[in-house]
């Protein structure tokens, strides 16, 4: 009798586990859903503005929606729920931002080097903002006098302490000087704070951004 009332304590736990594992699926799937709904808002929007700040305003905000949207299609993709691959989640991000600039920056290329690094959802969505307003801004910025260039992005681990790397040997860009007017460099800061980290920015045969975090 002891083994069978085990048996089926044991048979209720996994039926819960399963229920709990099929909820948090559908919850990463609709937040997903509403994301890329709103996404596809600011696509239609920008496309009936003719002035081209305002589009481009429309269009960056929308990829930093799309880096959101992507950690939870990853999430409800695989069976953990609580952990996602950052080396899978930045290749993915990036071939997105490749592909917005594509049309004008077909000779920048952009390489990637990660660790094999797990984080949760409170580390890795800020992550991916800040590599994605990095990036963003290197498109953007840095090649404005070259036809061709290259973006390195790295993401190692020590211990407990991380550290990203988003460099690129463009003409170089003085990101003290824009901190207090660029509302890109507002939300890196206040991103780096939510993963207690520190951003260090080198201009030297291009700019060079590096940041230390701990989770």
């Amino acid at each position: 009798i002891k083994n069978k009332h085990i048996a089926q304590q044991k048979n209720v736990i996994e039926a819960a586990l399963k229920e709990k594992e099929f909820l948090m699926k559908e919850i990463h799937h609709r937040v997903k859903n509403n994301l890329q709904i709103v996404s596809s808002m600011l696509s239609l929007q920008a496309d009936k503005i003719s002035n081209n700040d305002v589009k481009e305003v429309l269009q960056e905000g929308r990829q930093r929606i799309n880096s959101m949207a992507l950690i939870h299609q990853l999430l409800y993709n695989q069976n953990n729920m609580s952990y996602i691959s950052i080396s899978n989640y930045l290749q993915t991000l990036i071939r997105q931002i490749e592909t917005s600039f594509n049309s004008k920056s077909s000779n920048i290329k952009v390489n990637v080097s990660c660790d094999d690094i797990k984080l949760d959802l409170d580390s890795a969505i800020p992550l991916g903002l800040i590599v994605n307003e990095l990036i963003t801004n290197s498109f953007k910025h840095a090649f404005k006098k070259k036809t061709e260039g290259l973006i390195e992005v790295s993401l190692t681990k020590k211990d407990k302490s991380f550290t990203l790397i988003v460099k690129d040997n463009g003409e170089g860009f003085d990101y003290e000087s824009k901190k207090e007017q660029s509302l890109g460099m507002e939300l890196i800061n206040i991103l780096v704070q939510q993963i207690n980290g520190q951003i260090k920015f080198t201009n030297q045969n291009g700019t060079s951004a590096q940041v230390i975090f701990s989770t």
